[in-house]
């Protein structure tokens, strides 16, 4: 489609274009000339009081800045730039002036400064802002001489802080000494945009007068001064000058001063002296405030070595509890230095505490790479406290590694090497973790020992998670489990267990995702794919896992978008029956028992177990059951139950994933 320009436009890019053609021909004064004639022309439209009919003359200006503005054409700029700067007086109506003042920010260079400066006073204070912006911005040094002229004769506060913060922005040296004695100004906003800006300038005079501004810091300004103080340090540390930066911290961290500041001067100190900063943090570390602990600490782990870890695994032999926490923490984020050299003193300390540190802090922050150090410790160390410590380190590791029957083998290896009831019950929740017929199997004979409670617990867990690919294992464990329970909670705790597995179906395959192209939503409800075809093919069909072990009759299917899923079970019945089957669903859902659709609902929603409800015949022996879950997007899961007609639970019914 042709793009519509209106007249004005058109005269206006032919303009703008024949000035851009005609430019480099002309001597800078022509060309002068010839920009102000197309600026005057197109001023009444810059200035129009209707906002949009604006935008041609402005853009034409704004193309014109652009090409002029390009490297190898400063005769073009400063011609351009001398003609805006004569149609920015008082008989101009604003918006053009505030347009043309905007469009030299850029690029005006010494041409434009004494107009500007003149403009600082000019009776309309937008004017007078666009211009001092339009200064501070300007590189040129008249552009700076200009600024610092003006905070020298300004009376108001608010233009004093105006002329600051513009000074600050240029970073310019040469206001330091103007600026630093507005730091000690009675008006507190004028003096606190001078400490900020001394700390934005940051150059050797500027760290001089912020230095002096801390030796009575006025209250009002402590903070301020304090933060200036920060900058002035970094600037000294990152230019090599550390004990300069470390002198300006150490003052920082005075315990006259507040918190947040002492908290600062601590972190510089830390920055600028590096490995000699390591007494004074440790010696906080060890101290009785909590907040400069932690800040110790964390300094403490940015410096690198094996002194440092060394130094750190020696206080915490002698640490109280909470710092004891600090310390771990920091080893855990050194890296496998640090690692290595614990796992090393772990074996070898002779000094004591060293080597109780050493061995807490591997049991606790150790990798894969600790575990064989920590085998070693729990069957070979003379020091019971050791062995039970390094055991307990080992099973966190183990439970975190390797394929469930590997878990399972450490496990029950380290079960072996348990001298305490404590360690017993840690290995055993560590097996409960495990969701293999093989584990239940390690747990069902201590249900009737010592470790009732916990083994029970551990056995309830692997049953619902086993559920979805053993069924039938599941169930004989809950059944023995049910004899074994002591009291109301084991025994509500089973029949939930029994419920949730006899009245849903856990025992799934899954199939897909499936998408066709062009379809969302909803769309793919109506789409046969392959699993509904009356062959019934399938690109895959895999074992579907129990997804939360505390709803083992409810499946989540992933993540995905505009897709569908099917699902197929066998319901192995006893009798043929009617039956009542109950779905949950997010989105869609069609069901199919035998072969027969009996169910279909086309909706976007979230599930909930018992939403759709629908009565159906089960033979006698096997019958399939098919769904398919339609993805819209977001969450996508499902839920199956078959009952009585009545709602209540059945027996002689048994599900296989087939």
């Amino acid at each position: 489609m042709m793009k519509k320009y209106t007249l004005l436009t058109l005269l206006t890019l032919t303009a703008t274009t024949w000035l851009l053609n005609t430019a480099m021909a002309a001597p800078a004064s022509d060309l002068e000339k010839q920009y102000i004639d197309k600026i005057t022309e197109w001023i009444p439209g810059m200035s129009d009081p209707d906002i949009p009919t604006r935008k041609d003359p402005q853009q034409a200006l704004e193309r014109l800045c652009h090409e002029a503005g390009t490297p190898g054409k400063e005769t073009e700029r400063a011609a351009l730039c001398a003609a805006m700067m004569t149609q920015v007086g008082p008989d101009v109506p604003k918006p053009a002036r505030i347009w043309l003042l905007r469009k030299v920010e850029p690029l005006g260079r010494d041409e434009v400064v004494p107009k500007l400066t003149e403009l600082l006073h000019d009776k309309d204070a937008d004017i007078r802002e666009t211009a001092r912006r339009a200064l501070v911005n300007n590189p040129s040094p008249k552009a700076a001489a200009s600024l610092r002229a003006e905070l020298a004769q300004a009376d108001k506060p608010e233009w004093q802080i105006a002329m600051i913060n513009g000074l600050a922005f240029r970073r310019d040296g040469q206001a330091v000494s103007a600026i630093a004695r507005l730091a000690n100004s009675q008006d507190d906003a004028v003096a606190t945009a001078a400490v900020c800006a001394l700390g934005d300038i940051r150059t050797p005079e500027a760290i001089k007068a912020v230095t002096a501004l801390l030796e009575k810091p006025r209250p009002t300004l402590h903070t301020r001064i304090a933060e200036a103080a920060v900058k002035c340090g970094e600037e000294l540390n990152a230019k090599g000058s550390a004990d300069e930066a470390a002198a300006i911290y150490e003052r920082l961290y005075d315990k006259s001063r507040p918190e947040s500041i002492r908290i600062a001067g601590l972190q510089g100190i830390a920055a600028a002296r590096g490995t000699k900063a390591l007494p004074m943090l440790f010696d906080v570390l060890n101290g009785d405030d909590a907040r400069m602990r932690m800040v110790a600490a964390r300094n403490i782990q940015e410096i690198p070595g094996d002194e440092v870890t060394q130094k750190l695994l020696a206080a915490l032999g002698s640490a109280q509890p909470e710092t004891a926490e600090l310390i771990i923490d920091v080893l855990g984020q050194r890296g496998p230095e640090a690692r290595e050299a614990v796992a090393r003193l772990a074996r070898d300390a002779e000094e004591p505490a060293v080597k109780d540190a050493a061995v807490l802090a591997l049991a606790q922050l150790g990798d894969t790479s600790a575990m064989d150090t920590l085998l070693h410790i729990a069957r070979s160390s003379e020091n019971k406290t050791h062995r039970s410590v390094a055991l307990r380190g080992y099973v966190r590791l183990a439970r975190e590694q390797g394929s469930p029957e590997e878990r399972l083998q450490t496990l029950t290896a380290a079960m072996k090497l348990a001298n305490n009831v404590d360690d017993k019950k840690l290995i055993v929740s560590a097996i409960g973790d495990i969701a293999s017929v093989k584990a239940l199997d390690a747990l069902m004979p201590l249900v009737d020992g010592d470790l009732h409670g916990e083994a029970f617990s551990a056995a309830v867990s692997v049953a619902k998670r086993i559920a979805g690919r053993n069924q039938a294992a599941a169930l004989a464990a809950v059944e023995k489990l049910s004899k074994a329970a002591r009291g109301d909670a084991e025994t509500n705790a089973v029949d939930a267990l029994r419920d949730a597995m006899t009245s849903y179906c856990v025992s799934w395959l899954v199939s897909g995702p499936y998408k066709q192209k062009g379809k969302e939503g909803l769309d793919t409800f109506d789409v046969v794919f392959p699993p509904e075809e009356p062959d019934g093919k399938a690109k895959e069909w895999k074992p579907l896992d129990v997804t939360n072990a505390d709803q083992p009759g409810r499946f989540d299917l992933g993540k995905g978008n505009n897709c569908c899923a099917y699902v197929r079970t066998t319901v192995i019945s006893e009798t043929e029956r009617k039956v009542q089957l109950a779905f949950g669903s997010d989105d869609a859902i069609k069901v199919w028992l035998n072969g027969q659709l009996i169910h279909a609902n086309k909706v976007n929603r979230a599930c909930t177990c018992d939403q759709d409800k629908v009565e159906a015949t089960l033979k006698d022996g096997e019958n399939t059951l098919l769904i398919k879950i339609v993805q819209g997007g977001g969450d996508w899961g499902f839920c199956c139950a078959i009952r009585g007609t009545d709602g209540k639970p059945l027996t002689g019914i048994r599900y296989q994933a087939k």
